[in-house]
């Protein structure tokens, strides 16, 4: 009874995300919105270019819009949800153009103020996603002097949800958007269950070493940590490389075959779990599925335009917001783990665990599949 106990946090960290968003195949955060402003001050004008993806888009709208159709309908509901305000007034706004790109909604619109003057500030609100996806994200750049750079992050306010998601910008003061971007990254490993049933998976052979095709304890609680912080450096090694890689190159088209790869990871993590593979190149290995999930967070931040040292400023942010909830769950299910461990002489919690990531991965990976 005191192993099931100890047992029950563990199983809950995995099973809860994936039974309280039954909506997602992915079960990991989607790609954000992408958002670019263009201020005109001369005519108090401003163009919004809104990247949006069908993933986070028809969940919000319920309805199964693809790439081959944009009714205007559809574009009203985006040009509804979205407002620029300053003290005088709410801006009208007019659509200029749309565009059906691989699993994305470009929608162009053309703000205009109440008064012709010189703004340095106004707000920008984007509810047509968030308020129905709250998990949802807007990354918004703003073009100003023919650069452009991160402005900040436009989420839901889960300590006052009646606030709408907005952003206040003010182009006369240069904004710090590290801990934005941080909040992303780690919101991103948060929401990612696919991510954090990974990392879960690994840490169950950090207590045994393999000997002869099998697991052994390792009595040592040195070597026991020693081994988790190996098998977590392999994941950060693997997924901080093609991070930064995924970043310029945009991976978003590939987002349906790197999510049944993240799958495929956890299912072979699984089966590592149960019987060693290939333990003396463990490291390497997890690195090499580190490189699959960070081409999944890479697609968060790939935006055109947007300068090296920017990019570079991005990614790094991003990154380190990941490594920190990567490293919270690591000190909160690595103790439990160990301390069930210590009732559980013949490894049943191993057992229980990598079973229940296997069936879970393998739905993932056939759902993931015939969603092609």
């Amino acid at each position: 009874m005191l192993r099931l106990i100890l047992l029950l946090p563990l199983l809950s960290s995995i099973s809860v995300g994936v039974l309280s968003n039954p909506v997602r195949v992915s079960a990991h955060a989607a790609p954000s919105t992408i958002i670019t402003l263009t201020p005109i001050q001369k005519t108090a004008e401003m163009n919004v270019l809104l990247h949006i993806p069908f993933a986070e888009l028809n969940p919000a709208l319920d309805r199964a819009y693809d790439d081959a159709s944009a009714p205007i309908s559809l574009q009203q509901k985006v040009q509804q949800g979205t407002t620029v305000t300053t003290s005088d007034g709410t801006w009208s706004s007019t659509i200029q153009s749309v565009k059906v790109a691989t699993g994305y909604l470009d929608l162009s619109l053309l703000f205009v103020a109440p008064h012709e003057k010189a703004y340095d500030t106004f707000t920008l609100a984007y509810s047509a996603v968030i308020d129905a996806v709250p998990t949802h994200t807007a990354l918004v750049y703003l073009v100003h002097n023919g650069t452009s750079k991160q402005e900040g992050v436009i989420g839901h306010n889960f300590k006052n949800p009646h606030e709408p998601p907005a952003l206040a910008i003010n182009l006369s003061v240069g904004r710090n958007t590290f801990w934005g971007t941080f909040r992303l990254g780690a919101d991103h490993f948060r929401f990612g269950y696919d991510h954090i049933l990974f990392l879960i998976t690994l840490l169950l052979v950090a207590p045994f070493v393999a000997v002869r095709k099998e697991w052994a304890r390792n009595v040592s609680m040195k070597n026991s940590i020693k081994h988790a912080i190996i098998l977590s450096l392999g994941f950060t090694a693997g997924h901080s490389l093609s991070l930064l890689i995924g970043s310029f190159l945009g991976v978003a088209a590939w987002s349906a075959y790197i999510e049944v790869l993240i799958a495929v990871t956890i299912i072979v993590s699984g089966i590592h779990a149960l019987r060693p593979l290939a333990a003396r190149a463990e490291f390497f290995i997890v690195s090499g599925f580190g490189l699959i999930h960070g081409l999944a967070f890479s697609s968060e931040l790939f935006a055109a335009g947007v300068t090296l040292r920017e990019r570079l400023i991005d990614t790094f942010a991003f990154n380190v917001g990941l490594e920190a909830f990567q490293l919270l769950v690591v000190v909160v299910a690595l103790p439990l783990y160990l301390l069930a461990l210590r009732f559980d002489k013949r490894s049943y919690t191993r057992y229980a665990v990598a079973s229940i990531a296997l069936i879970i991965a393998a739905y993932w990976s056939g759902s993931r599949i015939a969603a092609f």
